[in-house]
């Protein structure tokens, strides 16, 4: 059976569209770029991790990081917290999310207007986000 790479189109968000076809008709799509999908500022704030793969969110009192919905095994996320003009705001994680030795616990900048990256990996096995960057101040 012959495989044929096609590497056209786009999904209505802009991002590329990588398919691999083969004889069997078999299509496999995947996004090959990265979308930046804006987070509501609430209490609990709430990730669909379907949705993109940068989440951003300006964060204007303490807040929670709920569980993110959908998650595939192996999945790469980053969530952006932008303090507000006020500043000192904090975030607290769910259960879900997984620190190490290396990241044994994330707090946020108190800078007002500045911004704070967590990464994470999405651990199928043991059902937990695994933090793996954390970079502050920015």
């Amino acid at each position: 059976m012959a495989k044929t790479e096609i590497r056209s189109g786009q999904f209505l968000d802009g991002s590329l569209v990588d398919a691999d076809v083969s004889d069997s008709a078999a299509i496999k799509l995947t996004k090959s770029e990265n979308v930046v999908t804006g987070l509501t500022d609430q209490a609990t704030i709430t990730t669909d991790a379907s949705a993109g793969t940068i989440f951003t969110v300006t964060l204007a009192g303490n807040r929670t990081l709920a569980a993110p919905t959908n998650p595939v095994d192996g999945m790469k996320r980053i969530w952006r917290f932008k303090q507000d003009a006020t500043g000192s705001r904090t975030i607290t994680l769910n259960a879900v999310f997984r620190l190490g030795t290396d990241i044994t616990t994330i707090t946020l900048t108190t800078t007002a207007s500045k911004t704070d990256y967590v990464g994470a990996i999405y651990n199928g096995t043991d059902a937990k986000w695994d933090i793996v960057a954390f970079i502050k101040g920015l």
